[in-house]
Formats: structure tokens, sequence, C-alpha cells
């Protein structure tokens, strides 16, 4: 640990941004620096850098990583790649408007048809503005109400 705060310091990086990569606390790094400090006998960060540089202390060996874990195999049917052309004659289900989705959740009209571009995202839940304020105002402890009446 020493060793890899002794080189991001040789690097001209600070105390935050050390703390950040190495996922410790400001404090903990701060204490290290100021070790670091007193055992090379340096008065200041640019000279412990100097001193370690002199020493051979720079040439950091960090240890090997763990070799990666392969994925678990998928069992059923796997997704196409996102690159894979659409079949003009077996287009993809609308699953934004099956279901009960396909009516305002506020008054229970039909909900319009989404614009060509918009085919994706989250579907919609209510027919206009009005319908969501309507069914926030409705979801509200009748508390609130009385609250901001007063004042």
């Amino acid at each position: 640990m020493k060793q890899t705060i002794l080189v991001m310091l040789a690097k001209g990086l600070k105390d935050d941004t050390i703390a950040r990569r190495l996922g410790i606390s400001l404090r903990t790094c701060r204490r290290h620096v100021s070790e670091l400090l007193e055992t090379l006998g340096a008065h200041s960060r640019f000279e412990a850098g100097v001193i370690a540089e002199r020493q051979g202390l720079l040439t950091h060996h960090p240890a090997p990583l763990p070799a990666p874990v392969p994925p678990p195999a998928i069992e059923g049917p796997v997704a196409a790649p996102l690159n894979t052309p659409v079949d003009a004659a077996h287009p993809a289900p609308d699953t934004a408007r099956s279901g009960p989705a396909a009516e305002c959740l506020a008054c229970s009209q039909a909900l319009p048809a989404r614009p060509p571009g918009q085919a994706t995202g989250r579907p919609a839940r209510y027919c206009s503005p009005k319908c969501r304020s309507r069914a926030y105002r409705a979801r509200r402890p009748s508390g609130d109400a009385t609250k901001r009446a007063g004042a």
C-alpha cells in the first residue's frame, strides 16, 4: 500500500486523488504520506519523490490480477445481438402497448400511439400531463393539502 502511495506521490498526485484511487479515506492517505516523508527523511512531497527515485523505490510491481471468470452459460432462448437487422416479415412485438398499460392510469382512456421515432424507452402511463397531476394528487395523503393551504 505504501509503495503504491509513494509511486502516486512521485507522480505529483494530491492526497484526495490518491485516496480516491486506492479506496481509502483522506485521513488514512495523509497518515501514510506523513509516515513516508518521515521514513525517507524528506521535508516535502517533491523531495520524497526525488529520494524514492534515487533509491529505486519507484519500480512498482503490482500483484497480478486473478484470471477472469467466464460468464455462466445462459439457458433458454438467447436474444439476438443489437446490430441484427429486424426481419420485416416478423417484426418485434410492441410490448409497450400490450396488456393493462395501454390505458391512462388516471382516466382509463386509451393512450395515444407513439410517434415512429419514439419506439423505445419507458411506455407512457398517462394520456396527458393533466392526468398525471390528477393521479399524483389522488395518491397524496389528505394531510398534505391542508398543510400547504395553511402555510
